[in-house]
Parts: structure tokens; C-alpha cells; sequence
């Protein structure tokens, strides 16, 4: 009878163990099953995926387009554990491209905590010719397993450019490569450099600002070349010489005045855009501009004082007379156009050098800003006399009113075509033009509407100091 008796309290405690068990696990089933996903007992994990950009976890990607997409997981897990995001395409196409950005305010693998979100950036480029759908999906982990994805792809870092990401140039010297990492509309901006001066900055040359939007694809260099801005020095040179770019130097005819130095001021280099890449004044090279924005012409403010002609439009500006009083013959230099440099002195892509003078009592010329053609340096500057430079002209492939040049030109015969686009074919559209003076240029001057600046929102007169280049992926 006792034996009956253990036996059969055995059985109950049995029975009330399996519908404990049986019931427990109803319950959490039923529980997890109220999302509609998937159960933690059976050895998986539950979350949920969330983007308005998608529909039931897919997004159709259109041809030779780009998508910016932000994807939240949630995770309904009581539970920390480990999550990878991942995708799935419909079909094998080339040049596509999916990953997460580098500023993502989360990875799309890692941990997340119990009834924790992840947020992460994802960009989509498709420049196929094929409609690509993708899927987005979960694989979920316990945080003492390594995680191994059983179906999908991880996402990887993007190596392509965001739209709106913007690449900057400053002096440096030397040219500078910037090659596409993605096809699309790039906005391109330059700044010429100031003019050179003696004394007050404010009567140098002010260059001037081009800009425009160019269709590029994947993987084409552009070579940008950032103008120095022009120098006042004593040397002892008896030949000209130039700031990057082609600002040329001031009259060096003191030399035999003061027998040991002269003094020099200098144009402004240019800002430019080229296709072939070379010595800054490598003829080939300059050849390749696709865009120019003009340097200033140097100036001066000492006991005499004379206005750099800044840096132009389709023309630049004149070299201004003394203005000290008294002084009747403007020895200014004379701007530059889109078939000629100033005064004869300024040429394709390089201001001309101040004139050289035999007196030498107070007297002091300035040289000629760079430009497409460059801008003249003062002419005979006249005893106990100033003069300055000239400002250079711009020029943008695409833009009515420039002059491109055939491609049979050579250094001793420039040909013109009467077209603004270039041999290249490369040119840009939504065009602007500003002179270092703060006014547009369509094919002629227009109104003052000033310049946006490199540094921030704010809008200035002219560019002062060296000169400046941004690049900006605009998309598709």
C-alpha cells in the first residue's frame, strides 16, 4: 500500500510538472506569437524592422539612381543579444553598390539590449540599367554565440560619395586630384587668389568666384589647382617670377636704383579646373581648363597708392592710377579678355610683369593677377609715381559669353573657337560668375550681388588671401 502511495504521488508530481511546462511555454509562445514574429524558444530571436522608405522590408531601386535610407531595429527580446542587419537582392547586376555611412549613429552589427533600438544610415547607388529590389532582414544571436549569418549579405562601409558631401581645397602649392567615386552631378566652386600689395590689403586685387554643376562618372580625375595669393617682397631677381598659378611679379627695375634689392608686388594666382595634370604653367595643362576663376591684380598703399585691378568676369579689371593727387597718367596695367591678356605682357593662364622702368625715385609698379588669360602689370610706372596690376578673366565650359579654345591650339598659336564649351566636352550648367568687385557676369557685367563665401554662409565683396576650390556630389 505505501508503495501504491509513492508511486502514484510520483505520477501527480509528474503530471503537474508537464502542464507546467506544457502551459509556460503556451503562454510565452502565445506572447512572442502577439507580434507576429519569431519564438525564443525555439532557439531564435524576435525584432522588428522599420523604414519608411520600405515595404514589407523591400525597397525598389529605380536605374541610375541613389538612395539615402535610415533602418531601426527593435528588438521585443527580454534578453540582451547580438544583431546583423543584412539584404538580399533579386538579381546579380553590376555597378550597384549598398552599405551603411560612416556617420550611421549605429552599426548594422553588434548588441542591442532588452527592448533596445539601433538606428543605421544606409545608401543604395544603382547606376545599372536593370530595376533592383531589395530585402532587408535579421539574423539574431545570444550574446555567448558567435553570430553566423545563414542567409543575406553584411553590410559594408561605403566607399562612394553622400549627397551633399562636400570635398575641399586650399593652397597648397601643388595640383590637387580629385577623382569620382560615384557617377552623378558634382558642383564645382572656385576662388581666385588676392593680389599682392604694399601696405594696406584692402588695394589689392580681390579674386574672383565661378561656379557650376557637371555631369561626371565614376572614377574621372579632375586636377584643381588653388591660386597663391600675390606677394610684396625686396629681391634681388632680375627676372620675373610667379606665385602659383600665375600671378606675375612687380617691376624688379629698382634693382639698379638701390643697387642691392628691389621691390616686387605680384598678381594673384588663378583658381582652375583642369583635365590633365602638369606643371601649373605646363601649356597642356592649361590647355585642359574646363573652369578659371580669376586672381587680382597686386596693388599699392605706401606714400602712393593705386587699386589691383581684381580678378573679372568675361573681362577683368584695370590696374588703377596713383591716386595720391596730382598724377594725370593712369600707368595702370590693363585687364584681361577671353582671347588676350592685358597689355600685351599678360597671356594664357599667367599675369603679365610689371613694366620695366630706368627711374627708380619712389616709384613702383605691380604685376598682372592669372586668369584664363592673365591681367597686365603696370606700364612705365613714371618717377615718384604708383601704378598697379590687372585682374585676369574667368572662364567656365558651358558659360555663353566665354570663348573655348581648339584643340589644335598650340602655346605660339591659340585658335578660338566663338564657343563657350569646351574640346573636351566636359561643361558645366547653372552657371555663376562673380569678379572679385561682387558683380555677376552673364555674357556681360551685370548688377552687384556679391560673393558667398568658402568659410561659411556669410556673402563678401571678393576673395581675399589665397585662393579656394570645393567639390560637391549633388546625386543623380
Amino acid at each position: 500500500m505505501k508503495k501504491k502511495v509513492i508511486y502514484f504521488s510520483l505520477l501527480i508530481l509528474a503530471i503537474i510538472f508537464v502542464s507546467t511546462a506544457y502551459y509556460s511555454y503556451a503562454f510565452f509562445t502565445n506572447q512572442v506569437e502577439g507580434h507576429g514574429k519569431l519564438n525564443i524558444v525555439a532557439g531564435t530571436l524576435d525584432y522588428q524592422i522599420e523604414s519608411s522608405d520600405l515595404k514589407n522590408h523591400q525597397m525598389i531601386v529605380n536605374p541610375n539612381s541613389t538612395y539615402e535610407l535610415e533602418i531601426e531595429i527593435d528588438s521585443f527580446n527580454t534578453i540582451d543579444s547580438k544583431y546583423e542587419l543584412y539584404y538580399l537582392l533579386d538579381k546579380e547586376v553590376n555597378d550597384f553598390k549598398i552599405g551603411y555611412f560612416e556617420v550611421t549613429e549605429d552599426l548594422p552589427t553588434g548588441e542591442i539590449s532588452t527592448n533596445g533600438r539601433k538606428k543605421i544610415k544606409v545608401g543604395i547607388q544603382n547606376f545599372s540599367t536593370e530595376m533592383i529590389t531589395v530585402t532587408f532582414g535579421v539574423e539574431g544571436g545570444f550574446t555567448n554565440q558567435d553570430l553566423i549569418l545563414k542567409k543575406g549579405r553584411s553590410l559594408t562601409l561605403l566607399d562612394y560619395c553622400r549627397i551633399g558631401e562636400t570635398r575641399d581645397f586650399a593652397y597648397t602649392g601643388t595640383s590637387q586630384t580629385f577623382t569620382t567615386q560615384c557617377s552623378g552631378t558634382y558642383q564645382v566652386e572656385l576662388w581666385g587668389a588676392q593680389g599682392g600689395v604694399l601696405g594696406d590689403s584692402s588695394f589689392a586685387g580681390k579674386g574672383s568666384y565661378t561656379k557650376g554643376n557637371i555631369q561626371l562618372k565614376i572614377d574621372t580625375s579632375l586636377y584643381v589647382y588653388v591660386g597663391e595669393q600675390g606677394f610684396f617682397k625686396y629681391t634681388s631677381l632680375t627676372s620675373p617670377e610667379y606665385t602659383f598659378n600665375g600671378g606675375a611679379s612687380g617691376s624688379l627695375t629698382c634693382l639698379d636704383y638701390y643697387q642691392t634689392y628691389g621691390q616686387s608686388i605680384s598678381g594673384g594666382g588663378a583658381t582652375d579646373i583642369r583635365l590633365v595634370n602638369g606643371d601649373w604653367d605646363s601649356f597642356d595643362s592649361l590647355k585642359s581648363r574646363i573652369m578659371v576663376a580669376a586672381g587680382g591684380g597686386g596693388g599699392y598703399n605706401n606714400e602712393h597708392y593705386a587699386y589691383g585691378g581684381s580678378g573679372g568676369g568675361i573681362e577683368g579689371y584695370d590696374g588703377l592710377k596713383d591716386s595720391s593727387g596730382g598724377i594725370s597718367t593712369n600707368y595702370g596695367g590693363l585687364a584681361a579678355s577671353q582671347k588676350l591678356g592685358g597689355n600685351s605682357n599678360g597671356a594664357f593662364g599667367k599675369g603679365g610683369v610689371a613694366s620695366l622702368n630706368t627711374i627708380c625715385s619712389w616709384s613702383e609698379g605691380a604685376g598682372g593677377g592669372s586668369g584664363y588669360y592673365g591681367g597686365g602689370g603696370s606700364r612705365g610706372v613714371g618717377n615718384n609715381t604708383a601704378a598697379s596690376g590687372a585682374g585676369g578673366s574667368s572662364f567656365i565650359s558651358g558659360h555663353d559669353g566665354c570663348d573655348a579654345i581648339d584643340i589644335s591650339s598650340t602655346e605660339s598659336a591659340i585658335i578660338h573657337t566663338g564657343q563657350s564649351i569646351h574640346y573636351s566636352n566636359f561643361y558645366f550648367t547653372d552657371t555663376l560668375m562673380i569678379d572679385g568687385n561682387g558683380y555677376q557676369w552673364t555674357t556681360k557685367k551685370e548688377n552687384y550681388m556679391g560673393m558667398p563665401s568658402y568659410k561659411d554662409s556669410s556673402t563678401m565683396i571678393g576673395n581675399t588671401g589665397n585662393g579656394y576650390a570645393k567639390i560637391t556630389y549633388l546625386g543623380n
